[in-house]
C-alpha cells in the first residue's frame, strides 16, 4: 500500500485507545460532521479543539490553528521521528479495510453456479400493455410508473411456489444471479421473499441490486427494491438494514474513492444507516446519511423530495 492508503486507512479511534487519549465524537461540543476531537497537544488547550478528519486524516486544532496530517500527529503524540511514525501507519490500518482486502480474491460479483441455469421461478415476463391487473393496482397504488416493470425485467407469478408476487430478479452482466419475490396484494405476511441459498449459489445480502442499470455521478444507497424504483438510476437497494463484507466489496470494485455516497434507510433504521455510512468512509471519500424526517419511507417520497435529497 502507498503512504497515501496507509494514511487514509489509518484507524484513528485505535491508535487514540491504546495511547489511553480521549476522545469526543460527532456531535459533541466543538466536533463537526466526520471528525473526532481530542485536546490539542501542540497547545494544550483546555477543551476538545484538535479536530481529526476520519475520511483524510487531516487535523486542525480550532483554539491555535495548528495543522497537519495522521503522521504529524503520531510524531507529536508519541514523541518520536518521521521515520518511527510512518512504519506505525501499518499497525493501526482499518479492520474493515484489512478484511476487504483478504476476500477480495474469494469472492466475485459473478458467482457462476448461477450462469448456467435458469433460477427464476415459474412466472411471466411482464410485457408492455399486457400488465397483469394485480401488477397495474399494485404499481398505481405505491404510485410507481408501470414501465418500471419492463425497465427492471419484472416477471409475475399467479401461481406456483410465488403466489400472486412480482419476481424481481437481480442481474450482473446480463445473467440473473439471484432474485426477490414481492408481494402485490399487501395482505402477505412475509412481503419479500429472496430466493433460496440453495437455488442462487449465494444469499441476496451477498448481492446489490441496480447495478447493471446505475447512472450518475453520485450513489444512493436504500434497504429495498421499491425505494430503488422510486429514487431511480443513481441508486442501489442492499436488501435491508444490515449489509455484508461482500456487498461492500461489490461497492468498492464497482466506484472509485471519490465517489459522492449517500445513505437513505427508512426512519426505523437510523443506526443501522449511520453503522453502513461509517463502513463506507474507510474506502469513500465522500459518505453522507441522510436522516428523513418523520415515518416516511423512502419508497413513499414524492418526485420533488427525490429531487431535494439527489441535489443535496
Amino acid at each position: 500500500m502507498t503512504i497515501q492508503q496507509l494514511k487514509s486507512n489509518f484507524d484513528v479511534v485505535s491508535f487514540l485507545e491504546s495511547r489511553h487519549i480521549k476522545y469526543w465524537k460527532e456531535g459533541s461540543r466543538n466536533v463537526g460532521h466526520g471528525v473526532i476531537g481530542i485536546r490539542c497537544p501542540y497547545c494544550g488547550d483546555p477543551s476538545n479543539h484538535l479536530g481529526i478528519n476520519l475520511i483524510h486524516k487531516g487535523f486542525r486544532c480550532l483554539y491555535c490553528g495548528q495543522t497537519g496530517d495522521i503522521v504529524d500527529l503520531i510524531q507529536v503524540v508519541d514523541d518520536v521521528g518521521f521515520v518511527p511514525a510512518r512504519g506505525l501507519l501499518r499497525d493501526y490500518q482499518n479492520k474493515f479495510v484489512q478484511r476487504v482486502e483478504e476476500k477480495k480474491s474469494r469472492y466475485t460479483t459473478n458467482d457462476r453456479r448461477t450462469r448456467d441455469k435458469n433460477i427464476l421461478p415459474d412466472s411471466d415476463v411482464i410485457e408492455l400493455g399486457k400488465e397483469p391487473k394485480l401488477v397495474i393496482e399494485y404499481m398505481n397504488r405505491r404510485r410507481f410508473d408501470l414501465s418500471i416493470c419492463q425497465r427492471h425485467k419484472l416477471c409475475f407469478s399467479m401461481y406456483g411456489e410465488y403466489p400472486l408476487r412480482l419476481i424481481v430478479p437481480v442481474i450482473v452482466d446480463d445473467v440473473v444471479i439471484t432474485f426477490q419475490a414481492v408481494d402485490v396484494t399487501g395482505m402477505a405476511v412475509v412481503p419479500y421473499i429472496p430466493c433460496p441459498i440453495s437455488v442462487a449459489g449465494i444469499s441476496i445480502h451477498d448481492a446489490v441490486y441496480g447495478l447493471d442499470m446505475f447512472v450518475g455521478d453520485q450513489v444512493i444507497l436504500v434497504e429495498g427494491v421499491t425505494d430503488k424504483w422510486r429514487m431511480g438510476g443513481c441508486s442501489i437497494a442492499m436488501f435491508g438494514k444490515g449489509f455484508s463484507v461482500k456487498q461492500l466489496i461489490i461497492l468498492a470494485d464497482k466506484f472509485n474513492h471519490d465517489m459522492k455516497i449517500k445513505v437513505l434507510f427508512d426512519p426505523d433504521a437510523t443506526e443501522d444507516g449511520n453503522r453502513l455510512a461509517g463502513e463506507l468512509a474507510s474506502i469513500f471519500r465522500n459518505v453522507k446519511f441522510i436522516d428523513l424526517e418523520g415515518d416516511k419511507d423512502p419508497a413513499d417520497l414524492s418526485d420533488r423530495e427525490v429531487m431535494e435529497i439527489i441535489n443535496l
